[in-house]
Formats: structure tokens, sequence, C-alpha cells
């Protein structure tokens, strides 16, 4: 069974959490997190669920293969939408809701759209592929979760952050490029952090210049927002060291 580096970076943080009774994998695709979570004695029990019918077959293979069908269930759902509450009571060691390889715009509107559900959550392992500062957002601001760890990872070219959250409230409030770009990273200087900043950073300098030469409301719309966000980077880039930034902001 293939595990990439970022599916691999996510069994790391749930390990890091403590492990889980139940593992929620959301959008599961394949399951081979799930597979890999309940085999390697990280999460007691799974439940994969997909909202498309043709990729939760195949997660439903995988699984029998591997002899855990009495471990890990499969649904058919829209997130946590057919996923009854009564499932998420009385684990001992807890609940424990992944989702990866979609946008943050959607991990957001899945967490939001859980309701209750939510409440029986006790921590999330989220990656979200754009926006993380909605995920962020919303999981401290009004899903009453604290953020306990991020990591970034480096997977066939592309650049992924791992959220670790469990419930709980943030000692100290979020500030505008630690919730872009996520506080836990750019206090230890990730390396991979902040070669993403780097690149980013010279794409934005290049979209700026190009929003620049229009003179639409539209161009200097973008151009205002291209401008804030190189702000944002600026503040970002100097948290890391001098050998990291080329001498900081």
């Amino acid at each position: 069974m293939y595990m990439s580096a970022r599916m691999e970076k996510l069994l790391d943080e749930l390990r890091k959490l403590g492990g889980t009774g139940l593992l929620l994998d959301v959008g599961c695709d394949h399951a081979y997190v799930a597979i890999e979570a309940v085999r390697r004695g990280l999460a007691e029990k799974a439940i994969a669920s997909d909202i498309n019918s043709g990729p939760l077959i195949s997660a439903g293979q995988h699984i029998e293969a591997v002899g855990l069908s009495d471990s890990i269930s499969t649904v058919l759902s829209d997130g946590l939408r057919d996923i009854g509450e009564e499932l998420l009571v009385g684990e001992a060691r807890g609940v424990t809701l992944l989702a990866a390889g979609m946008g943050g715009r959607l991990i957001r509107d899945i967490l939001k759209e859980a309701g209750s559900k939510l409440s029986h959550i006790d921590k999330l392992v989220l990656s979200p592929q754009s926006e993380p500062e909605l995920v962020r957002g919303f999981i401290m601001e009004e899903a009453g979760f604290a953020i306990k760890d991020e990591a970034w990872i480096e997977d066939e070219g592309k650049t992924y952050v791992v959220i670790a959250a469990e419930a709980g409230t943030e000692t100290e409030p979020y500030r505008s490029h630690e919730l872009l770009f996520g506080r836990k990273g750019l206090k230890r200087s990730d390396p991979v952090l902040g070669s993403y900043l780097l690149r980013l950073e010279e794409d934005t300098k290049e979209a700026l210049k190009n929003a620049k030469r229009g003179s639409s409301d539209k161009a200097r719309a973008r151009s205002q927002e291209l401008s804030r966000l190189s702000e944002e980077i600026k503040r970002a880039l100097s948290c890391f060291d001098a050998s990291i930034n080329g001498g900081g902001q």
C-alpha cells in the first residue's frame, strides 16, 4: 500500500495528538490513511466517508483486502451529514476528524455544517490545499479548538500544511500573518514554510507588477489585495533567522 509523504505526515500528527478511539476520515478517497491509522494502533476504529460512491467502493475493497472490515466502516456522506451523531458518543480515547486533499473553504464548511456533532469531536487533523487561514480562523474563533501543531511537507513538488488541533482555547489571539501562514511553523522557523514564503514573495511581486499596469477598478482592487499580501509575507519572513530570509524585513 503506497503511502505518500503527506499521508505519513497526517499519521504522524495523529500520533502526536495521542491517537484516538474513533477516526472520522472525511473525504477518505482510497482510505489508506484510515487503514494505516488502525493498523498502527493510532485509532481503535474508523469511519471512512466520501461524497462520491466510486472512491467509497474502492475504499471498501481496500479495507476488506487487509482484513479490517470489523474495525473500519464506510459511509456515503456529504461531510458529516450522513454520519449519525450517536456513533460519536462514548469513545474513551475520543473522536478525531481527519480532512485532507480538499480546499480550506470546503473543510471550513464541512466543520461549520457539522452542527452539534462537532461538540463530540475532540481532535482535528486537517490539511487544506488552499486558504488555510479560513480553517485556522474557524476552528479557533468559532469551533472552540486550539492549534497544537502545524507540520509543513514537500510532496511531489507541492507544499502542504497539516494542522493538528484539540478542543480548547488559544491563549493568545493570532495576528494576521499568523492566521495566513500558521504560528507554529513561524515560531520554529520551519524550513519548508520558509521556502514556501520565499517563493510566494517572488510570485506576489510579479503579480503585483502586472496588476499595477492595469487601470480598471478590478486591476486597482487586485493591486491593493496583492500589496496587503506582500506586507503579510514580509511580517511572516521576519520571524525567520537571517539565514532563511536573507536578513529579515
